[in-house]
């Protein structure tokens, strides 16, 4: 008897998860079934969204165990609108736009832009390069330029881990990218910058 409670205890522990999901989306669908006034189109409208969501979340969870990832890749080459989930993961103070949360605005969503491998030419990158336009010298430090201790500017060539970021994403000339590497090393030895971090944010000194 004792090991049937456990055995018991075991399966009800291991399906927890599916019910947990399945009282979430009932849920939904009980804050969505309240008795609106006939006035309030607005009101049902919601409610009419909040249910059609309900109903892609159970429709993607059989699709997760339904078809293998290859046939789901094939389907989406050949142009079948398969649900592809949220395009942006919202944080708590963050404001969003209703229609984000559309079952229409989830599925048609653009793809993403590759990297290009290289970096800009020379002419293409002089026309862009805020230093090379600027005549300004980062390595080098002047009373005229004191680029080589401003933070603000060269956390913008910096990863959120703290790399400095190649040619091809900072779009700047080979010299001014030389400069700029030397800058924020230079930086980071004087203690201007972290080293395995951006800092807190973009527009900051790095540390604060």
């Amino acid at each position: 008897m004792l090991l049937s409670r456990r055995a018991f205890s075991l399966f009800s522990s291991l399906r927890a998860p599916a019910v947990y999901r399945q009282n979430a989306l009932g849920s939904i669908r009980l804050k969505s079934g309240k008795s609106v006034d006939e006035g309030e189109k607005e009101e049902s409208t919601a409610q009419e969204k909040l249910d059609e969501l309900a109903d892609f979340l159970e429709n993607q969870r059989k699709e997760n165990t339904g078809p293998s990832r290859s046939s789901r890749r094939h389907q989406e080459q050949s142009g079948s609108n398969s649900f592809r989930g949220p395009t942006k993961i919202f944080q708590s103070g963050d404001y969003y736009d209703p229609i984000t949360l559309s079952p229409q605005y989830m599925r048609y969503r653009p793809r993403r832009t590759r990297l290009p491998l290289l970096g800009p030419s020379k002419h293409e990158a002089m026309k862009t390069d805020p230093f090379h336009i600027l005549s300004l010298n980062p390595s080098k430090p002047s009373l005229a330029d004191d680029s080589y201790k401003n933070g603000a500017i060269l956390s913008q060539y910096i990863s959120e881990m703290g790399k400095i970021l190649p040619r091809n994403i900072t779009g700047l000339t080979r010299k001014s990218q030389r400069y700029v590497g030397k800058a924020i090393r230079r930086a980071r030895a004087m203690g201007i910058l972290p080293v395995l971090s951006r800092g807190k944010g973009r527009g900051s000194t790095g540390w604060s």
